[in-house]
């Protein structure tokens, strides 16, 4: 059975459904988000990614998670695992609206511990598992 669903102190981490995908949308449309991600895309390729999404979650039974301000219940980004090239890829992006609260540390730290603890991944690409090293005593609890 796919796990679809992680709820942290702050967040709450879901696979995307078809109501996140249009509030998601949003995010690729912002140039605030987007600046250092390669700039807005079109209705076109934000399709193509929700696709993307999609057939990853099915064919792999994780991917990219809707996140869920837990206060107001409100979608407020995305963040995940999923595959590439180099191996396991850790991605995210957020509202702007959410940004310097911590939430995007906590979404990234659920995944991670998604990753290893119940998926048991194993090939992670080189700048998430320096990314793993560098900020293993942070995320000590």
């Amino acid at each position: 059975m796919i796990l679809t669903t992680i709820i942290k102190t702050r967040i709450q981490l879901r696979r995307p459904t078809n109501e996140d995908a249009l509030i998601l949308r949003e995010l690729w449309m912002d140039e605030k988000v987007r600046h250092y991600l390669g700039g807005v895309i079109s209705n076109e390729e934000i399709d193509e990614k929700f696709n993307h999404f999609k057939d990853h979650w099915i064919r792999h039974g994780f991917g990219l998670w809707s996140v869920i301000d837990e206060k107001s219940n409100e979608v407020i980004g995305l963040c995940g695992l999923h595959h590439s090239d180099d191996g396991i890829e850790l991605s995210y992006m957020f509202f702007p609206s959410s940004w310097g609260r911590g939430l995007a540390r906590e979404a990234a730290q659920a995944s991670i511990e998604f990753g290893f603890n119940t998926l048991k991944l194993v090939k992670l690409s080189p700048l998430l598992r320096r990314l793993i090293l560098d900020r293993l005593a942070c995320w000590k609890s």
